[in-house]
């Protein structure tokens, strides 16, 4: 079995409620989860059977209003005979669902396992796949009275057993869904610890080779992480993946981190907000990628206006209408080429986002799960809170740091070309020109200096508390793939107490 897997074993004397257990656990997944499997339902209850039913049905998962099969007919009182038909059936559906390259199960229902398994017939063969193959999650039902031989038979022993002779259905529904969010909470932070292992690894290489438009590269492969996750997490998660990552840059050992944090926290947040509202659908994919490719337009425009107001504008529309003359053509104004941007970023956008949805892109996530040679080994050590990763300096060190941002020679690059700009397009008079240029180092100032006395760990505690993101489970995980440090194989199985420790 795999050290990966984990496996739930629903257990209790005849009429416990084991299916209809695992029909609740399914009516409570579908829709966020890739389910699969069946449950069996009991149907023409007669009284001369003590309250067992007559016919057994298995009805799959999948869909919430499929077709049900015959699977087998208690004869005489307690002889069922077993249909073999509906077996073959069954066994197709699910090996159909398990080697499927795209959408496969997440958490794999089996109901139930008795002693028929246990001679190597009914699901036998059918379980061995289940826990050979890379579904995390395996709940299956077990009769109680073979319960010890089955354990024994498929190699058990590590599973999580749940008897309901024990527990009433309503606690054994919480341990469930707490162990599948416990889980959802690691895949979580695994995703999440490879989306910033491209930031603090590939990002600060690029930072570092003065690598032009690698934000635009970095923005669109963020995108493309973020889908591929989507497709594997039904659209699950993805917020705390984005703002994980965003965290996760606080260890980039090169170049500036208070910036991207904020960037890569802001594209992903919009990536996510249509699939959060419409669901992971190609439709809100798409939105969310153009929505996405859109905003750094959108913020660059706003810090010009914000920074040197209209007159940026003014010069640029001024410009345009020079080039025009001088090269004698028409069409070239500020609202078409902005609008000319922001067609050629959707177009991209498109590409990026059809390709990453259809497309099969878990080579590429393998491959940054490796350490590559582009990594640099972060600053801080594992057991480091982030708030020591990326501490709120002093206001001293934030104003000292601001003038330094103001002084880099980007923004000064930047900051020089923009002035010549408004000093031979803008159309003012030198006293105007020097007031906007003096406006636009205040304000760029006093932007830096607020973006340095951004709390990003006080924010994440409080974002935590509100919207339950559930950061305490998954950041651990996240910094062991940023670390690439994968929780030792050789690890001992968890017991049940431990399991309900993890859960609390």
């Amino acid at each position: 079995m795999s050290t990966n897997k984990t496996v739930l074993l629903i257990t209790g004397k005849a009429g416990s409620g084991k299916s209809q257990l695992l029909a609740r656990l399914a009516q409570a997944l579908r829709g966020r989860h890739s389910l699969g499997g069946f449950v069996t339902r009991g149907m023409d209850r007669r009284p001369a059977l003590l309250g067992a039913a007559h016919r057994y049905d298995l009805v799959p998962i999948e869909a919430k209003d499929g077709p049900s099969y015959c699977w087998a007919v208690r004869e005489d009182g307690e002889t069922c005979v077993f249909n073999d038909e509906t077996r073959r059936v069954a066994e197709n559906l699910i090996q159909e669902r398990l080697n499927r390259s795209e959408n496969k199960p997440e958490i794999l229902i089996i109901d139930e396992i008795g002693r028929l398994e246990l001679k190597g017939e009914g699901f036998s063969n059918l379980l061995l796949e289940a826990l050979r193959s890379d579904c995390p999650i395996v709940i299956v039902a077990i009769k109680k009275k073979a319960r010890a031989e089955i354990i024994e038979h498929f190699h058990l022993e590590s599973a999580i057993v749940l008897d309901l002779d024990e527990m009433g259905s309503r606690q054994a529904l919480s341990e469930l869904k707490s162990t599948i969010e416990a889980m959802d909470a690691e895949r979580i932070g695994a995703f999440a610890g490879i989306n910033g292992l491209v930031e603090v690894g590939l990002g600060s290489m690029l930072r570092a080779l003065k690598v032009p438009l690698k934000g635009h590269f970095l923005a669109y492969l963020q995108n493309i992480l973020l889908i591929t996750f989507g497709k594997a997490l039904h659209g699950r998660g993805l917020f705390r993946i984005t703002f994980i990552c965003a965290m996760l840059k606080a260890f980039s050992p090169i170049g500036d981190r208070i910036r991207p944090m904020l960037y890569i926290f802001l594209q992903g947040s919009i990536f996510t907000l249509p699939i959060f509202l419409f669901g992971f659908r190609f439709l809100s994919v798409l939105f969310g990628s153009i929505l996405m490719a859109w905003l750094t337009l959108t913020m660059k425009l706003l810090l010009n206006y914000l920074v040197f107001g209209m007159a940026f504008f003014d010069a640029y529309a001024n410009a345009l209408d020079k080039l025009n003359e001088w090269a004698q053509i028409q069409g070239f104004s500020l609202w078409s080429v902005i609008a000319a941007a922001f067609i050629l970023k959707s177009f991209l956008a498109v590409i990026v986002a059809a390709s990453a949805y259809f497309g099969n892109m878990q080579p590429l996530v393998q491959r940054l799960k490796r350490r590559p040679k582009w990594t640099l080994a972060p600053r801080q050590d594992l057991n480091v809170a982030l708030s020591e990763a990326a501490p709120k300096p002093s206001l001293g060190k934030s104003a000292f740091g601001a003038l330094r941002d103001i002084l880099n020679w980007k923004y000064a690059l930047f900051f020089f070309i923009s002035a010549l700009l408004i000093l031979f397009f803008a159309n003012l008079s030198t006293a105007d020109v020097a007031a906007v240029l003096l406006r636009a180092i205040c304000i760029s100032y006093v932007g830096f200096l607020a973006l340095r006395r951004i709390d990003f760990h006080q924010f994440g505690i409080w974002l935590d508390k509100k919207a339950g993101l559930g950061l305490g489970k998954s950041l651990p995980v996240a910094l062991d793939a940023l670390m690439n440090q994968p929780p030792d194989a050789s690890e001992q199985p968890r017991t049940q107490d431990e399991a309900n420790r993890d859960h609390e």
